[in-house]
Order: structure tokens, then C-alpha cells, then sequence
């Protein structure tokens, strides 16, 4: 993991990936949501590729660290971000307490993608199976009442309808909705 500069509880912190290390691309001890998205989906496809079962299970680690600190527990939508502090290993804020539809939408998309990946590896009853199934559908019925009704899009701001509908957002929705369809058997 040291390669991948982690934050407090080893988790895989959030860094431009495209972009060389600077000052304004280090985001220091913070978990994005969207790094779920880009960091532990590809570590699942190449540990199963390459046959490096501790891939596959820092992933699955990264699946459940994120979900302890993103996912807000009195709706089951997910903040953008965790920002750790030097206070505690646990200490810490969601930054902006910002519940931003775009981030929510790659963990729609993240989560039927990844139990895809991993197929049979986890079964139907594991634990880590159920808790991202159940995760993944609090978070759908959270969203299902923020749609808004005259566009049928989603706020920028989920619980913001002054925010503007976003399209990006309201399209990863739509594919993670019917990914889980197929995926989880909502």
C-alpha cells in the first residue's frame, strides 16, 4: 500500500491519478468517493488477472473502509469526501458534508461493478457480499425520492433542489440502477 500514499486506517487516499504529484493534487489523508471507482474496480480486475488474491482483498478492504466513512448512516446516500485529522486515527470530518450527486453516482455504478468483477469469489451469503448488496440498495431507495419530478434528473446537491439537475450524475444512475438489476437482484 505505500505506494499508493495511504491515509489513516490504510485507506487508498485520493490523488489526480493523471496528473504528476504536486502540492494541489496530493489531497492528503482524504477518501473520495469516486476513488472507489477508479482505484479498487481496476485492483479487483488486475488481481484476479494476475492471480494476487491480496489485490483483490485490499479492494474489498478499500470497499468497506469507504462505506465506514462516507456513507451517511441516516439516509445511505454517500458524502463526497472523509477528511482525517491529526486528533485520532477516527477523527475526522465529510468535508463540505456535501451529499454531491455525481460522487453518489459512481458508487451506483462502483458497487454492481465490482461484485461483477469478483463473481463467484464472494457467495451469495458471504458477509462482505451482503453488506455491499444492502449498501447499494439503501443508497437507491435514498435517491429514488430526490429525482426530481418535472426532469426526471437529479440535483447537483442531492438534498438541494436549488442546486441545478445534473445530466453526468442522473446517467450514472441510470446504468448503476440497471447494473444492479442484473447484479444484486434488487
Amino acid at each position: 500500500m505505500s505506494a499508493l500514499l495511504p491515509t489513516s486506517d490504510d485507506g487508498i487516499r485520493h490523488r489526480l491519478l493523471l496528473t504528476p504529484v504536486t502540492l494541489s493534487a496530493l489531497h492528503p489523508q482524504q477518501l473520495w468517493d469516486d476513488t472507489l471507482m477508479m482505484t479498487a474496480i481496476p485492483l479487483t480486475r488486475i488481481g484476479i488477472l494476475l492471480n494476487r488474491a491480496h489485490y483483490v482483498d485490499e479492494a474489498i478492504y478499500q470497499f468497506l473502509l469507504h462505506i465506514q466513512y462516507l456513507v451517511d448512516t441516516s439516509t445511505g446516500l454517500w458524502y463526497h469526501g472523509w477528511q482525517f485529522t491529526p486528533e485520532g486515527p477516527a477523527a475526522g470530518h465529510n468535508f463540505a458534508k456535501a451529499l454531491w450527486a455525481r460522487g453518489n453516482s459512481w458508487i451506483t455504478v462502483a458497487i454492481p461493478l465490482f461484485l461483477e468483477a469478483l463473481g463467484d469469489r464472494l457467495r451469495p451469503d458471504d458477509p462482505t457480499r451482503r453488506l455491499l448488496v444492502s449498501t447499494f440498495k439503501r443508497q437507491v431507495d435514498a435517491l429514488i425520492p430526490l429525482q426530481d419530478a418535472k426532469t426526471g434528473l437529479w440535483h447537483t446537491l442531492l438534498v438541494d433542489k436549488t442546486s441545478y439537475v445534473e445530466t453526468s450524475a442522473s446517467a450514472g444512475f441510470a446504468a448503476g440502477m440497471m447494473a444492479g438489476l442484473r447484479m444484486v437482484r434488487v
